[in-house]
């Protein structure tokens, strides 16, 4: 049997979502749940909210520092989702490290994400239980001056629901998190399947010479 993309490469789960869904807490879960997958940061040129950790949530930096990191090649996909920052995904997606990955992005940078690296990508999309809920949870987070434009960019994000390897609803808390544990825990054991049959592939070459 021939090497294949689950045995050869590294994890990268990608997780997205609307605006209040619930990706924090899905990126917290994981993390928690999996302390061997390491969260990625990605860039954004807005000011951290209170609750956000520098490095962790995102890199923090200046418009100029953000142009300048595109023309070093340190950040190879980014957009303005809401109309005012930018936010860019770091060259490191695309490497196939041996460590798995998780990381917050839209569905745009999923998409050239999963095109591009060397990683194999799970996709994970967020949905709150009802339209509501959005711009309450939202409102609660954090004072927000861009609210019309996150709605209108949870519309678009909506759209690309189907293009997910997963869609998960965040309505209970507890199941929300069995949801996401049985996601990561499949995706693991689809690897170390194919790489068993790979190994009994190469035993069985071995029996028959």
């Amino acid at each position: 049997m021939p090497p294949t993309l689950a045995t050869e490469h590294p994890l990268l789960f990608i997780v997205s979502g609307q605006s209040g869904a619930g990706k924090g807490t899905a990126l917290a879960t994981i993390t928690r749940r999996f302390p061997n997958i390491t969260r990625a940061a990605t860039y954004t040129t807005r000011k951290p909210r209170p609750s956000e950790v520098e490095g962790v949530d995102y890199e923090f930096v200046s418009k100029q520092e953000f142009d300048a990191k595109i023309s070093r090649g340190e950040i190879f996909e980014y957009t303005e989702p809401y109309r005012d920052y930018q936010y860019g995904s770091p060259t490191s997606l695309l490497t196939a490290e041996p460590h798995d990955l998780v990381v917050e992005l839209d569905y745009r940078g999923m998409l050239r994400t999963r095109a591009l690296s060397a990683r194999r990508v799970v996709s994970l999309f967020i949905v709150p239980p009802r339209a509501d809920v959005l711009a309450s949870r939202i409102g609660k987070r954090h004072l927000e001056t861009n609210l019309d434009a996150r709605m209108v960019s949870n519309r678009e994000q909506s759209e690309a629901a189907w293009a997910y390897d997963y869609v998960l609803e965040n309505d209970d808390p507890e199941s929300f998190e069995r949801d996401i544990v049985t996601v990561i825990a499949a995706e693991h054991l689809r690897r170390k399947s194919a790489k068993l049959l790979a190994d009994l592939d190469d035993r069985l070459v071995l029996t028959t010479r």
